[in-house]
């Protein structure tokens, strides 16, 4: 009986720590990258006040679904500075230093994971 048990207890223990490796903890990370407006802008070399709309690219790791949001949120609806999707095109809406922030939701819910970076519009 005890042999038995013991057995079931090692079964047991193991199936936790088997369950527990799964669920990885995600890893939010991006990069981005200036969309110029129109065909006559240069967003490539330096900052240039006409390149306000930013293309950011996810690599996120272990993670279901995302928030991305930016600060100052001058709109007069926050939810204007809220993104859920992937891999968002955001145009600011002025000339000026934005914090973008990404927070990524673990495939298993629960956990998750913020990465933020300076943008400057300016």
């Amino acid at each position: 009986m005890s042999k038995n048990l013991f057995t079931v207890s090692a079964i047991a223990f193991c199936l936790v720590i088997l369950i527990a490796s799964c669920s990885k903890k995600p890893e939010a990370y991006f990069i981005y990258g200036f969309v110029a407006d129109s065909l006559s802008t240069n967003c490539d070399l330096g900052v240039n006040p006409e390149c306000k709309t930013v293309l950011f690219t996810n690599l996120s790791k272990n993670a279901k679904t995302f928030k991305w949001t930016y600060e100052p949120c001058n709109a007069a609806n926050p939810g204007e500075c809220n993104f859920g999707s992937e891999s968002p095109t955001v145009t600011f809406p002025n000339p000026s230093v934005y914090t973008m922030t990404l927070i990524a939701y673990a495939k298993s819910g629960g956990k998750t994971h913020a990465y933020s970076l300076k943008i400057d519009t300016r």
